[in-house]
């Protein structure tokens, strides 16, 4: 939460990229395809990062704006 606070989306996308990943890894075992496709074609995961990224920081600000 403190990297969504601190950071603009640029910055902010080095951190949420390697979040990314490692979820990614850890939910293989759940979902081959999608880790397949994520991992493997770089387009669609450029796309999937920047798309999860900007509704990752929009939710932390939210939450943090109402318990401010």
């Amino acid at each position: 939460m403190e990297a969504a606070q601190a950071n603009n989306i640029d910055n902010f996308s080095a951190w949420f990229g390697e979040v990314l990943n490692s979820l990614c890894i850890d939910r293989m075992d759940g979902n081959e395809e999608i880790f397949a496709r994520v991992m493997g074609d770089k387009a669609f995961r450029t796309g999937y990062k920047s798309i999860l990224r900007k509704r990752y920081m929009a939710h932390i600000r939210s939450r943090n704006m109402v318990h401010e």
